[in-house]
C-alpha cells in the first residue's frame, strides 16, 4: 500500500497530513503477532508527546534557542518518521534544518507543525480511537 495523503473536500492535501499506510501495516501486523493491538496506544502517546514538544518547541522559537529548537525538532522528526507520520516528520525536518541554520521563519514552521499535529490528532481519533479503560 502507498502512502496516502488526506485531503478535504475540495481535494486540497490536509495541513502536512501524509501518513505512510505501509508503516501503519506494519506496525498493526507486529501487533496482530504479539496478541494486541500496538498502534492504536502508539498513535495515541506519540500526539501526547507531540503536544508537549510543540510547546517546547514554542518557548525554544520564542527565545530564538536555535541549538534547542534543533534537538526537539529532531526528536519529533524521528519518531513521526517511526510511526509513519510523514508530514509531520517533513515539516519538523525543516524545521531542524531552519534552527542549524540559524535562518529566519521558525515560527511559521512552527505554525504548520501546529497544524500537522492537530489534523494528523483527528484522523488518529477517527481511525484509530482509543478504548476507554474499564
Amino acid at each position: 500500500m502507498k502512502s496516502r495523503p488526506l485531503v478535504d473536500a475540495h481535494g486540497e492535501l490536509a495541513h502536512g497530513l501524509t501518513m505512510d499506510h505501509q508503516r501503519l501495516s506494519q506496525l498493526a501486523e507486529l501487533g496482530r503477532a504479539s496478541g494486541r493491538d500496538i498502534l492504536t496506544p502508539l498513535l495515541h502517546q506519540f500526539i501526547s508527546n507531540a503536544a508537549k514538544q510543540l510547546d517546547d518547541l514554542a518557548l525554544a522559537v520564542g527565545r530564538r534557542d536555535h541549538a534547542r529548537v534543533q534537538l526537539i525538532a529532531h526528536t519529533l522528526k524521528g519518531a513521526a518518521a517511526n510511526l509513519g507520520a510523514l508530514g509531520i516528520s517533513a515539516i519538523a525536518q525543516e524545521l531542524e534544518y531552519s534552527a542549524r541554520e540559524n535562518a529566519s521563519g521558525q515560527d511559521i514552521l512552527l505554525a504548520q507543525l501546529n497544524a500537522a499535529v492537530s489534523t494528523s490528532a483527528i484522523w488518529i481519533d477517527q481511525h484509530h480511537p482509543s478504548t476507554p479503560i474499564a
